[in-house]
C-alpha cells in the first residue's frame, strides 16, 4: 500500500463507492450520536463526510454509491452457510441503512442497488465496463474481495484502482501480493484454498495463507493443485487436498466476481451534477448537520421544517427541527465531574511488620523482639561494623560480629554469623614451645 501515490481523478474518472463498506466503518470509528429527536445518525454523518471529501478533494466526473440489496443472492442458492455466521447489525445501526440511502439521493449522487444481486458484483460489473469505455476506474473501499481487480487492464482503459478512504492509501498490485503473497488475479485461488470465516468460506481445512501461496506458486492456479495433490510430499497436506477437493472448487466459485451483471444504468448516466445546498438543507438540517450545511442553512431549514409541521405538510423524513448533533447520553453517559479515587486501603494488618532500617552509624545489629512484635535495633558504641556474609531469600539482614565471645543475633535465615576470630597471643610461637616442659630423655642403658 502506497501513502503517497494518490488515485487518478478529474474529467474521465470513475468513482464507485462500497456504500456499505462506509457504512460500517463509519459506525465503528464515530461514538454515538443522535439527532434532535433521538434517531441515532453516526454512521450517516461519517458515511456522508467520507463521501464528500472524495467530492472535494478528486473531484471525480462520474460518481455512484452501491449499496446490498439484501443478504439473498445466487451465492446463498449455491451454498445456504455462506454467511450463515454473521450476526444481525446493531440495533441503531438498523434505522440508518435507509437514512444512508436517503443521504445519498439528497447530496445528488447516483445510487444502484439490485435484488439478489451483492454489490461487489455490481461494482465489479460497472468497473469493467467503464474500463472498456476508456475511462479510469477506481474503487473506494477496503474489500479484499474486490482486490482481486487491482491492476486489471482492458484494451481501452486503465488499470482499476482500488482506493482505502480511511487510511488514505491506494491499494496497487504490489501492495496485494505483499499482503497476501500472491497476485491479484491468483487472489481467488488462494482464498478459495484458504477460506474466509467472514464470509463462512469453507475453503480446505488445514490450510492457511502462507501455505496457500506456495502452492499456488508451485502448481500454478486452484485446479493445479487439486490435479498434483495426490504426489504432494507432506502426508497431512495431500490428505486434506484430496479430502476437501469439492469445498475447494465450491468456494471458488463463492469468492469469484461476477462482471456481467446488466447495469441498471448505463456508465454516462453517472455524471456528478455536484451537490445541491438547498436539497442538503433541507434533508441534513433537521439531522443537525451544522458543519456539512452550514448554521445558517441550519435555521432556515428549522423554520421551513417547523412552518411545514404546524400546516400539517410533512417531509420525506418526518423529523423536527432541534439543537445540533450531540453525543447520545445512553450510551456515552452524562458529563459530570472527576470524582476522586479513594486511597487504597490493606483490608487486613501485617501479621509481621516490615524490618526498620535506620541510616545510623552507631547502629549494626537487629532482632526480632517477641515481646513487642517489632525489629529491634542494637546499638554498639564502637560505630559501623563490616556486615558478613550471612543472606536471605525473602529480606536479606545485615549482620555483624558479636562481640567478645557471645553469638551475634540470628539472621532471617535462621542462620547466625560466624564466630569472631580468637585472638592471638603476642608471645612468638617459638617462645612457646621452649616454655612448655621438654619430655624426659632416656638414659643409656
Amino acid at each position: 500500500m502506497s501513502n503517497s501515490a494518490r488515485p487518478t481523478g478529474g474529467p474521465g474518472s470513475v468513482f464507485l463507492i462500497d456504500g456499505s463498506n462506509f457504512l460500517y466503518r463509519a459506525y465503528h470509528a464515530l461514538p454515538p450520536l443522535t439527532a434532535p429527536d433521538g434517531t441515532p445518525v453516526n454512521a450517516v454523518h461519517g458515511f456522508v463526510r467520507m463521501i464528500q471529501a472524495l467530492r472535494k478533494e478528486y473531484a471525480p466526473e462520474f460518481l455512484v454509491a452501491v449499496f446490498d440489496a439484501g443478504r439473498s443472492s445466487f451465492r446463498t442458492k449455491l451454498y445456504p452457510a455462506y454467511k450463515a455466521q454473521r450476526p444481525p447489525p446493531p440495533d441503531d445501526l438498523v434505522p440508518q441503512f435507509e437514512l444512508a440511502r436517503k443521504a445519498t439521493d439528497a447530496l445528488g449522487i447516483a445510487r444502484v442497488e439490485l435484488p439478489e444481486i451483492e454489490a461487489d458484483d455490481i461494482i465489479a460489473s460497472y468497473a469493467v465496463a467503464a474500463q472498456k469505455a476508456g475511462k479510469s476506474v477506481v474503487i473506494a473501499s477496503s474489500d479484499k474481495d474486490l482486490m482481486q481487480l487491482v491492476g486489471a487492464k482492458s484494451d481501452g482503459g486503465a488499470a482499476i484502482q482500488v482506493y482505502d478512504t480511511m487510511k488514505q492509501r491506494l491499494i496497487d498490485p504490489a501492495a496485494v501480493e505483499a499482503k497476501f503473497g500472491v497476485t491479484p488475479d491468483r487472489l481467488g485461488d488462494l482464498l478459495a484454498l484458504m477460506g474466509d470465516s467472514s464470509d463462512n468460506i469453507p475453503g480446505v481445512k488445514g490450510i492457511g495463507q502462507k501455505t496457500a501461496a506456495a502452492l499456488l506458486e508451485e502448481h500454478g492456479d486452484l485446479e493445479g493443485v487439486l490435479v498434483a495433490a495426490p504426489t504432494i510430499k507432506q502426508a497431512k497436506r495431500r490428505e486434506a487436498l484430496i479430502e476437501h477437493a469439492a469445498d475447494a472448487r465450491i468456494s471458488r466459485q463463492l469468492v469469484a466476481l461476477r462482471t456481467d451483471v446488466e447495469l441498471p444504468r448505463p456508465v454516462d448516466a453517472l455524471k456528478d451534477p455536484g451537490a445541491d445546498a438547498e436539497a442538503m438543507a433541507a434533508f441534513f438540517g433537521p439531522l443537525g448537520f451544522r458543519s456539512l450545511v452550514g448554521a445558517a442553512a441550519v435555521a432556515k431549514a428549522a423554520t421551513t421544517h417547523v412552518a411545514g409541521a404546524s400546516a400539517g405538510v410533512g417531509g420525506a423524513l418526518a423529523l423536527q427541527a432541534g439543537p445540533a448533533l450531540t453525543l447520545d447520553p445512553k450510551q456515552s453517559g452524562p458529563s459530570s465531574p472527576p470524582t476522586r479515587r479513594p486511597s487504597r486501603t490493606r483490608s487486613r494488618p501485617r501479621s509481621r511488620p516490615r524490618r526498620w532500617r535506620s541510616r545510623s552509624p552507631s547502629i549494626t545489629a537487629t532482632r526480632w523482639s517477641r515481646t513487642s512484635s517489632a525489629w529491634r535495633s542494637r546499638p554498639t558504641a564502637r560505630g559501623p561494623r563490616r556486615p558478613s556474609t550471612c543472606r536471605s531469600v525473602t529480606a536479606p539482614i545485615r549482620c555483624s560480629p558479636a562481640r567478645s565471645s557471645r553469638r551475634g543475633p540470628p539472621s532471617s535465615c535462621g542462620r547466625s554469623p560466624p564466630r569472631p576470630a580468637r585472638r592471638r597471643s603476642s608471645t612468638p610461637t617459638s617462645s612457646r614451645r621452649s616454655s612448655s616442659a621438654a619430655p624426659a630423655s632416656r638414659s643409656p642403658a
